[in-house]
């Protein structure tokens, strides 16, 4: 049997297969270019969203290295100590050796400019990656225009993903409205409690304002009735240094119960009071002489001249002594605020008060001058009542209202004020305040004779007793007209004049 010949139907059926094999192999070997492709373009995004945060965090370094090196300080440099850490170069190079140590560069300026290259290469390699990465993109994008067929084969598949995702969603969407209404509920909850805690906050203000108004009225209250009670009662605590053991009227001489064992001082001076007096240092008024210790004469007794005394209460014996600027081994402290004018001239006697405390072996804690400033001792910056203050004494005040000029009024402004907080200390520490003619009374002090000079603007009152017509009348005082007598007339060439006899007229006995 002859072998059949091929036809036509087998040409078309072999060339078929072979186009089916071409198509098979073509179609793989697209398949395997965009696989490879896409893990190129996958590799390329996550290096260059690496070499993006190491960018970023490379530059939140420089930034942060900036505001490091950002000193901000008024002096740049010392050219005397170029190492002085309070100026720009200084702390810079202080921070570059505190910090940086061994690895610390010699310059800012060499440390910068290798963090500079670091990002130039950094920079570079970003801009290479991103150049290589938009070249894959292009890349991306002619394969998806060529496989445009292989990608609408998964719309359906990624449709149903979306129904999927759609109900997953309105699940979530559902739990998370429950969720955001509780959460309102919560929110109104909580704004409630802040409304009522607002307006607890603001009751307890308002209760504890009329408090402390309350407080500041018992205050008065109570300062009012412990004025009063002091004036009434005058208690004092104070007790008796020492008594007079004899005395000497012919030569104003007393001696005294203590001495060179009592660290008893030459030139102190004592208040003197009845020997059954209610009690020491309440008043000036109880105070009947004072004496100065003229000699220690031994272990327990001095000898003290009488500086002042009281016809109608002559010094006896038995009669006690008292300051309180002096205890036998013990330093006393005072305080002092206001203008000190010792014998009344119009003139500051500072100079002469500290004199009298340091001689009495005292010291003063505190002191306002006459401008306001303190004057304070340890280095103190400002004054403060202690235990160990024993009184405030208060001199004169000035009134601001009374003057005129600026610096004036904010001196007299200063010192009042620090008036009034040692006064409020004193309170609190229970130190007891006196008037500076007070303190003097206590401390027997007695002003000197002043002395007249020549040219002084500030008259003096003189005590016209020679020309009264009758006994124990009151004359008043008169002031110097400050003339000199013709008698001591500058022109010697003039014999001196005659007496007259006749009682000047400023000696009247009336005016």
């Amino acid at each position: 049997m002859a072998a059949s010949k091929p036809t036509a139907i087998h040409y078309w059926l072999m060339a078929f297969v072979v186009l089916a094999i071409i198509f098979g192999i073509t179609t793989y070997s697209f398949q395997r270019e965009y696989a490879n492709a896409l893990v190129k373009l996958q590799k390329a995004e996550g290096d260059l969203s690496t070499e993006k945060r190491l960018s970023k965090n490379l530059d939140d370094d420089v930034q942060a290295l900036k505001n490091v090196l950002g000193i901000r300080l008024e002096v740049v440099e010392d050219r005397q100590n170029p190492n002085n850490p309070t100026t720009v170069v200084g702390a810079t190079r202080l921070a570059m050796q505190n910090y940086g140590m061994e690895q610390a560069g010699t310059t800012v300026e060499d440390t910068l400019k290798t963090m500079r290259e670091a990002i130039n290469t950094t920079l570079a390699d970003r801009t290479a990656l991103k150049t290589q990465f938009d070249t894959q993109t292009a890349e991306l994008l002619a394969l998806r225009t060529r496989y445009t067929q292989t990608a609408d084969e998964h719309d359906n598949a990624k449709k149903k993903a979306e129904t999927d995702l759609r109900t997953v969603t309105g699940t979530q969407d559902e739990k998370l409205n429950a969720k955001d209404t509780q959460i309102a509920q919560l929110r109104q909850e909580r704004n409630n409690v802040e409304t009522e805690l607002a307006e607890e906050r603001a009751a307890r203000t308002k209760e504890r304002q009329k408090l402390e108004a309350e407080k500041g009225r018992l205050e008065l209250i109570n300062d009012s009735l412990r004025e009063r009670l002091e004036r009434i009662e005058t208690v004092s605590f104070e007790v008796p240094d020492g008594q007079i053991t004899r005395v000497e009227n012919a030569v104003k001489l007393v001696w005294i119960n203590l001495g060179s064992s009592d660290f008893l001082r030459e030139r102190m001076t004592f208040s003197i009071y009845e020997k059954n007096v209610a009690g020491v240092g309440r008043g000036p008024e109880d105070v009947k002489g004072t004496i100065e210790v003229t000699r220690v004469v031994g272990p327990n007794s001095a000898e003290a001249r009488i500086t002042s005394s009281d016809l109608y209460r002559p010094i006896a014996p038995g009669d006690l002594i008292y300051t309180p600027m002096w205890s036998p081994g013990r330093s006393e402290a005072f305080s002092f605020v206001g203008l000190i004018d010792l014998d009344g001239d119009g003139r500051d006697d500072r100079d002469q008060l500290h004199n009298i405390v340091g001689s009495a072996g005292a010291v003063i804690d505190n002191e306002v001058d006459d401008k306001g400033n303190w004057i304070l001792e340890g280095g103190r910056k400002e004054g403060k009542i202690s235990e160990a203050t024993k009184f405030l004494v208060r001199g004169k005040l000035p009134d601001p209202a009374e003057l005129v000029n600026k610096d004036e009024i904010a001196a007299a402004l200063e010192i009042n004020k620090k008036w009034e907080d040692l006064s409020n200390q004193a309170k609190q520490y229970g130190v007891r305040i006196v008037t500076l003619n007070d303190f003097l009374s206590y401390v027997g002090y007695k002003a000197r004779r002043r002395l007249f000079l020549p040219g002084q603007a500030a008259p003096y009152t003189l005590r016209a007793g020679a020309a009264s017509s009758s006994t124990n009348e009151d004359l008043g005082g008169r002031e110097s007209s400050g003339a000199v007598s013709g008698r001591f007339s500058p022109n010697q060439t003039l014999p001196p004049a005659t007496s007259t006899g006749t009682t000047s007229k400023l000696f009247g006995g009336s005016k």
